[in-house]
C-alpha cells in the first residue's frame, strides 16, 4: 500500500484514496495486535493459579561498571 502511494502523483485524488486504504490497513494490523495481546493475557490468567508481575530495573542488574 505504501508503494502504491509513492507511485501516485502528489495532491491527486488517487493518492488520497491510497492514503485512506493504507490507514485502514494500519488500523486492521493494530487491532489484530491488540486482539492477540488480550487473548494471550486471558489464556495466561485462565490457566494459571497465580500470576505475578515484577518491575525490574535492568540498570541495577548489570554487573559491569561504566567507565569513569
Amino acid at each position: 500500500m505504501q508503494r502504491r502511494i509513492s507511485k501516485r502523483k502528489k495532491g491527486s485524488n488517487n493518492r488520497k484514496k491510497a492514503i485512506g486504504l493504507l490507514g485502514r490497513k494500519h488500523l486492521k494490523v493494530s487491532r489484530q495486535r491488540k486482539d492477540f495481546a488480550i487473548k494471550t493475557a486471558l489464556c495466561v490468567v485462565k490457566y494459571n493459579d497465580f500470576v505475578a508481575v515484577e518491575k525490574l530495573q535492568v540498570k541495577n542488574m548489570v554487573r559491569n561498571h561504566p567507565p569513569a
